[in-house]
């Protein structure tokens, strides 16, 4: 592993490099491709797309079949509790963000209602919430299993006083998971991603599968005055910090080489798990800028299972880290 030149300490901090496609594809093939099925109660619905990611308690997925003037989207987590899913304003931002939340109640009753979503307020979660008087929602139907609950519903893409899902370009959207089935408080349990529904993302089960399109210009880095063009990128707010990775396989297709950019001047880091939401057993790649101006960046292998950091991460992992920056 080598350095570069020092990064400035700006707000938004890059980090670059190049790692083994082998030892990458060794983690990767431990998960599972996703298959674009859900099983319902009432007969199984294939969707044309899917993805999924973990939240600190949950693993959620979604799907969706766009249409020429609606989206049909369907999302599942891990809970007996409500799943909601919204559109939003502004990427991560809550307030102003137009939901739809299902659970089925004590009574065994299902719920799914639209709402626009107001400031949080951990204390009284009903009132972080008004109903919506927009009427853009069909179909709507949600259900739980002993392990699981599911929500599916049809959304116009454009109606009068609703914000629009576009049919092409990237939307913001809210996913969020609670633990009881009525309105409560999700905690850390909440995501927002940018998403262009007319994209299939690729499978997430292998490296091999990473785009080979043209770049977009959204997709584009300038570090230390070096543009890299790449080929895919996806963003995501992390507790308000917003995230992005950018990826390419190389030619060859023996290596790949990864950016994380953060909107902070502390570190960065990107990692592979082993396991599903679990730190310990992957390895990941960390840099930072320290007080003096000087950088840091060094691959580990996570231990976690503790709050001191200097516990949770060994070094070093000899996942095959070069050109690192």
């Amino acid at each position: 592993m080598r350095g570069a030149m020092a990064v400035p300490a700006l707000r938004a901090l890059a980090v670059v490099w190049v790692c083994a496609l082998a030892a990458v594809a060794q983690l990767a093939q431990l998960a599972q491709a996703l298959d674009c099925e859900v099983r319902f109660s009432t007969g199984t619905r294939k969707y044309t797309a899917c993805n999924a990611f973990d939240l600190p308690d949950y693993r959620v997925k979604y799907f969706w079949n766009l249409k020429s003037d609606s989206i049909e989207i369907a999302v599942t987590a891990n809970t007996t509790g409500w799943v909601g899913f919204a559109v939003a304003k502004e990427m991560g931002v809550m307030q102003g963000s137009e939901a739809v939340i299902g659970f089925v109640d004590r009574s065994g009753i299902a719920n799914v209602t639209g709402y626009v979503l107001q400031r949080g307020d951990a204390s009284a979660p009903d009132k972080s919430v008004r109903q919506s008087t927009v009427q853009h929602i069909t179909a709507a139907f949600t259900e739980a299993t002993q392990d699981e609950t599911y929500l599916t519903f049809i959304r116009k893409l454009n109606v009068e006083g609703a914000l629009p899902i576009k049919a092409r370009g990237k939307t913001n959207v809210l996913f969020a998971v609670g633990d009881r089935n009525a309105l409560s408080y999700h905690g850390h349990n909440k995501r927002g991603l940018s998403i262009d529904f007319s994209k299939v993302p690729a499978p997430t089960a292998t490296v091999t599968a990473i785009p080979t399109a043209q770049p977009e210009h959204d997709c584009a880095l300038l570090f230390n005055g070096t543009a890299y063009d790449f080929p895919a990128c996806t963003g995501a707010s992390l507790n308000g910090i917003q995230y992005k990775m950018f990826w390419q396989l190389s030619d060859d297709q023996s290596s790949v080489r990864i950016a994380a950019r953060a909107e902070t001047t502390g570190w960065v880091g990107f990692g592979i798990a082993a396991h599903a939401s679990q730190m310990g057993g992957g390895v990941g790649v960390i840099g930072y800028v320290d007080a003096l101006g000087a950088e840091h960046v060094h691959d580990y292998q996570l231990v976690g299972g503790s709050t001191d950091p200097g516990q949770a991460v060994h070094r070093e992992s000899k996942q095959g880290v070069v050109d690192a920056r």
